[in-house]
C-alpha cells in the first residue's frame, strides 16, 4: 500500500541507478590513508556478512518461485497473503498489477495459487477478485493488498483487500458511500468450499469511521482468537489515514464473518500491522513506523482488539519500514502453556533497505526473541508467515526487487535456535577501549540447559571475548562479563545513534540463541575523519557443479557485503571482471558505519571459464571514484564444473648418444629417454613443467606435448656395473587453485654385454654447375656389417634415409638457387646399433 501520498509506492533506493560447489569469502579492507576500521552504526547490519544459507542443516528448507513479474500477464507481482486451510490446503494469494508495480488505484486483481501437498506443487493461478479497465479509464476499478482470515469453526475463508475506483489510500475522501468514487473501499471475498470460489463483499460501512480518510487492510494474514470470552472472534488489523496521522485498529467479527466492526484507532506513525494472540489472552499489535525510527511498534489488546494501549518500540526487532508478520508456533496450543508463548516474526532485518529476510523465534510471548535464522539475505520485501499444519511453516515473500512471489517452507528444526532469552544492556565505550558487557542469560527452556558459551557480534573492526555460561536450570538466570572493544578508529556516537551489536549463545547441541544490544561509542579516532571500507564477497549459490555444471554464456552469481569502516559518507563504486557491477553495485551516499549487499553483480560464462573449470572474481571498490581511496578484492575460485585435474607422464626406449665415436658404451655417453606428458583431466592445466625437462604455458584438457628429454650421463661406476640406475620423472602442473604432480618411473638400463656396431660409413660431397645454378652433393656409401640411418644435411636442405643396408648407398642432390658457393661441407648424420656419430665432407668453391 503507498502509505506516502508523495512517493512513489516504492520508495526510492538510495543506490544509484540500477536500484536499486560452496567456497568461503573473502574480505578485503581499505582506507583513505592507512588500514582503518571503524564500527557499522546502529542503521548498519553489522554481523555475519554472509550467514549460512537457508538450505544448509539443520532441519529442512525448500523454496520455489510462484510468481514473476512480466510473466503471466502482469507486469508486477506484490502484496503477499498465505493460509492453510482446515483440509490442510495451502493458499497463497498476492497483487496482480498489470500495467507498472502501482498500487491502487491501478486496476489490480487479487490472484491466488493453490497447493493440496504442502507446497511441493501448485495448482495455476485464478482469481479471487478481478480489477476492470486501465489506468485511464473512468470506470475502471481495482482490488489490492490481501489478507486471509479462516474460520476454524465453519471452515469459511476470508480474503480481505481494497477496492479502488478512483482514488489509492493517499488520496481517499473521507465517508463511507460505496458508491463513492473517491473513497478507497474495505472489501472481502468469502469462500464456502475451501478457495475454489469467491463472492465478494465491501465492508467499509463496517470497517471504517466515517470521519477517516484512507484506509486498508493489512495484507498477510488476520487471526481467529481461541481464549477467553472473546474465543471465536476473527480480526484483522487496518490502517487508517486520520488526524493527519497513521493509526492502526482492528476490524473484527463475532458472528463469524457475517457482519463486522473496526476497533479504535490509536498511535501515531502507525502503518500496516498484524496482531497475534498471545499465551494469556490479550492480543499483540506489532506494526511497520512511518515515522521512520526503523525498529517495529508494539501495543496490546485485553479486549480482543477492540482498544490497545500504549505504543513502544521493539529495539530487537529492526526494520527498514516494511511490512512483517507475527504469527503463532503452535496456534492449537492451551491457554497458558509453554507452547502458547511461542511466536514466530519474519521481516526484512535490515534498516537500510528491503533485504535481509530473517525469522525470529520468540518463547515469552514476544518479550525476547532469541531464534534467528535468515531465509535471503538478498532483496526481501513484504513476507507473511503461516503455520502449514504438518509440523512446518509456509513464508510468502516479495524478492527480486519486488517483482516476483517466492513460497518458502521449513521446519521448527530448521531455526536451530534454543529457548534462552539473553539480554544486553545499554553499554557505553570509548574509541579503542574495552569494556566488560554484563549479559544476563535466561533458559527458558523446559528442560535444563547444560553449560553453553556466549560471545558478542561485532561490527568490523571490533572484537570480543567468548565466555562459559554454567548451566542453567528450567527459569533460573545467570549473568555473565563478556569484554567488547571498539575499534580503534570507532568512530563517535550519540544514544540516539548507537553502534548495535548482538550476543549469541550456543548451547552444547549447537543451537543459539541471539539478541540485539546498543552501544555508544566515546571519543572517536585521534586522527579525525577517516575514510575507509571493508568488502566481503562470496559465491551465492547452493549448485552442484557435479550433477549441473554450467555451460557457456550462464550467468553465475556473486554476492558482495559492503561496509563503510570509515567516519565519513561516500559514494561506493565497483569494477572488476564481473557484469552490473555498475550500476548494480553502486550505492550513491554510504553513511559512516552503513553497509549494503550487492546480489546484482554475476560472471557471464566464457569458453576459456568452461575450459579451466573455474574463474576467479576480481574486483575494486572506490570511495568517491578516488583511485587512491580503493580496494581490491580477488575471491577464491569459483567452480563450474566438478574439477578433477590429472597429470600423466610416460618416457620413451632409451637411446645412447655416442659420445666418443669409439663404437661401443663408455663412460660419458649419455642414455637418452623422451619425456611425454598427457592431461588426463576435466580442465586446462597451467603452469606444466619440470625442473631441467619444460616448461609448458598451458595444457587443455585431453592435449599431449612433448616435455624434453631424460639425458643420464655413464659413469665408469655404471660400466663396471653393466647397469645404469633408473629414476622417477615428476611433472608438476595447477589447475587455479588445485595443484596436481604426474610421476613416471624410468627404467634402469642393461648396457650391452657386446661392442656396439661400428659407424663404417664413407662420405663425399661435391658441388656442380646444372643450368647456371650450383647444386650440391653428398654421398654416403655403408662400409659396415649391419644397416645404418643416414640424414644428408645441406645449407640448401637435407634428405633422410633409413635401414642403408650394408654395401649400400645413400645420394641426394640439393639445388642452391645460387649461381656460386664458397669452400663448404656436407654433414652425414649417422645411427647404427644403437650409436651416433655425425661425419663431414667438404666440396671446393664454385662459380657458373
Amino acid at each position: 500500500m503507498p502509505l506516502h501520498p508523495s512517493t512513489p509506492a516504492t520508495p526510492p533506493d538510495p543506490r544509484s541507478p540500477a536500484c536499486a560447489r560452496r567456497r568461503g569469502s573473502r574480505t578485503a579492507l581499505a582506507a583513505g590513508l592507512s588500514l582503518l576500521l571503524v564500527a557499522p552504526a546502529a542503521s548498519a547490519q553489522a554481523f555475519d556478512p554472509f550467514p549460512p544459507a537457508a538450505t544448509d542443516g539443520p532441519g529442512t528448507f525448500s523454496e520455489q518461485t510462484l510468481a514473476v513479474g512480466g510473466t503471466g500477464g502482469y507486469a508486477n507481482y506484490r502484496i503477499p497473503a498465505l493460509t492453510t486451510t482446515n483440509d490442510g490446503t495451502i493458499l497463497a494469494s498476492y497483487d496482480g498489477r498489470p500495467f507498472n508495480a502501482g498500487d491502487a488505484p491501478q486496476p489490480n486483481s487479487i490472484l491466488q495459487r493453490v497447493s493440496r501437498d504442502g507446497g511441493a506443487t501448485w495448482e495455476p493461478t485464478t482469481v479471487v477478485a478481478a480489477g476492470y479497465g486501465t489506468n485511464s479509464s473512468p470506470d475502471k476499478y481495482g482490488f489490492s493488498d490481501p489478507s486471509y482470515v479462516v474460520d476454524r469453526e465453519t471452515g469459511t475463508i476470508f480474503n480481505f483487500h481494497v477496492k479502488s475506483f478512483d482514488q489509492g489510500f493517499g488520496g481517499s475522501a473521507t465517508g463511507i458511500d460505496p458508491t463513492n468514487r473517491q473513497i478507497l473501499h474495505a472489501a472481502v471475498s468469502v469462500s464456502e468450499d475451501g478457495g475454489e470460489t469467491w463472492e465478494g463483499r465491501v465492508i467499509t460501512e463496517g470497517a471504517k469511521d466515517p470521519s477517516w480518510a484512507g484506509i486498508f487492510a493489512a495484507s498477510g494474514e488476520g487471526i481467529q482468537l481461541r481464549y477467553g470470552e472473546h474465543a471465536g472472534r476473527l480480526v484483522q488489523q487496518f490502517t487508517a489515514r486520520t488526524g493527519g496521522t497513521y493509526k492502526a485498529y482492528s476490524v473484527y467479527s463475532d458472528d463469524h464473518g457475517a457482519t463486522w466492526q473496526h476497533g479504535e484507532a490509536f498511535g501515531t506513525g502507525m502503518d500496516e500491522n498484524k496482531s497475534v494472540e498471545l499465551s494469556d489472552g490479550r492480543v499483540m499489535m506489532n506494526s511497520r513506523d512511518s515515522a521512520g525510527s526503523k525498529y517495529r511498534k508494539i501495543a496490546f489488546s485485553s479486549d480482543g482488539g477492540h482498544t490497545y494501549g500504549p505504543v513502544t518500540l521493539d529495539r530487537q526487532l529492526p526494520d527498514p519500514t516494511n511490512n512483517a508478520s507475527i504469527s503463532r508456533l503452535y496456534p492449537d496450543a492451551p491457554e497458558g502453556s509453554a507452547e502458547a508463548k511461542m511466536l514466530l516474526f519474519s521481516n526484512s532485518n535490515s534498516t537500510t533497505g528491503r533485504e535481509n529476510v530473517t525469522v525470529r523465534l520468540s518463547c515469552d510471548d514476544g518479550a525476547t526473541w532469541p531464534g534467528f535464522r535468515v531465509v535471503n539475505p538478498g532483496s526481501g520485501a513484504y513476507s507473511t508467515l503461516s503455520p502449514l499444519g504438518d509440523g512446518r511453516f509456509g513464508l510468502l515473500y516479495e524478492t527480486q526487487g519486488m517483482n516476483a512471489i517466492s513460497f518458502a517452507s521449513f521446519d521448527q528444526a530448521w531455526l536451530n535456535a534454543t529457548c534462552a532469552s539473553t539480554v544486553v544492556p545499554d553499554t557505553t565505550v570509548a574509541t579503542g577501549a574495552t569494556v566488560q558487557v554484563p549479559v544476563r542469560v535466561t533458559n527458558q527452556n523446559q528442560a535444563p540447559l547444560a553449560a553453553s558459551r556466549l560471545t558478542i557480534d561485532a561490527p568490523v573492526g571490533w572484537s570480543a571475548t567468548t565466555v562459559d555460561v554454567p548451566a542453567l536450570a528450567v527459569g533460573e538466570t545467570a549473568t555473565v562479563q563478556v569484554a567488547l572493544t571498539a575499534s580503534a578508529t570507532a568512530a563517535a556516537t550519540t544514544a540516539a545513534n548507537p553502534v548495535r551489536v548482538q550476543s549469541v549463545l550456543t548451547a552444547a547441541d549447537g543451537t543459539q540463541a541471539r539478541a540485539y544490544g546498543y552501544v555508544t561509542v566515546t571519543g572517536g579516532p585521534a586522527g579525525g575523519a577517516v575514510t575507509s571500507l571493508a568488502v566481503f564477497g562470496k559465491y551465492t549459490t547452493d549448485r552442484d557443479v557435479a550433477t549441473q555444471p554450467y555451460t557457456v554464456g550462464e550467468r553465475v552469481p556473486y554476492s558482495f557485503r559492503v561496509y563503510n569502516t570509515g567516519t565519513t559518507a561516500y559514494r561506493s563504486t565497483a569494477t572488476g571482471n564481473l557484469t552490473n557491477l555498475s550500476p548494480g553495485c553502486n550505492w550513491s551516499s554510504l553513511p559512516a558505519g552503513g553497509t549494503y549487499l550487492c546480489a546484482l553483480a554475476y560472471r557471464v560464462v566464457t569458453a576459456g571459464d568452461l575450459a579451466d573449470g573455474f574463474f576467479v572474481p576480481e574486483t575494486r571498490w572506490y570511495m568517491n571514484a578516488d583511485q587512491a581511496s580503493s580496494v581490491s578484492l580477488t575471491g577464491e575460485p569459483v567452480d563450474l564444473v566438478d574439477r578433477r585435474p590429472s597429470l600423466a607422464v610416460t618416457v620413451g626406449e632409451p637411446t645412447v648418444e655416442d659420445t666418443d665415436g669409439t663404437g661401443s658404451v663408455n663412460a660419458g655417453d649419455v642414455v637418452v629417454n623422451q619425456v611425454t606428458v598427457r592431461n588426463t583431466g576435466n580442465v586446462r592445466l597451467t603452469g606444466v613443467g619440470a625442473t631441467g625437462l619444460c616448461t609448458l604455458p598451458e595444457l587443455a584438457a585431453g592435449a599431449e606435448a612433448s616435455c624434453g628429454t631424460v639425458r643420464r650421463t655413464l659413469t665408469a661406476a655404471d660400466v663396471a656395473a653393466g647397469s645404469l640406475a633408473g629414476r622417477t620423472v615428476t611433472v608438476d602442473a595447477v589447475n587455479g587453485d588445485l595443484a596436481v604432480t604426474g610421476r613416471v618411473d624410468v627404467a634402469p638400463y642393461e648396457l650391452p654385454t657386446t661392442p656396439v656396431s661400428p659407424v663404417a660409413v664413407d662420405v663425399a660431397a661435391s658441388a656442380q654447375c646444372v643450368a647456371g645454378k650450383v647444386q650440391l652433393t653428398g654421398r654416403a656409401v655403408n662400409a659396415g656389417d649391419e644397416a645404418v640411418d643416414v640424414t644428408i644435411r645441406t645449407s640448401a636442405g637435407s634428405k633422410s634415409f633409413a635401414g642403408v643396408e650394408a654395401g649400400r648407398s645413400a645420394s641426394q642432390r640439393f639445388a642452391t638457387r645460387s649461381a656460386s658457393v664458397t669452400a663448404g661441407e656436407v654433414a652425414f648424420d649417422v645411427m647404427a646399433g644403437g650409436s651416433t656419430a655425425t661425419l663431414v665432407a667438404p666440396y671446393d668453391a664454385t662459380s657458373c
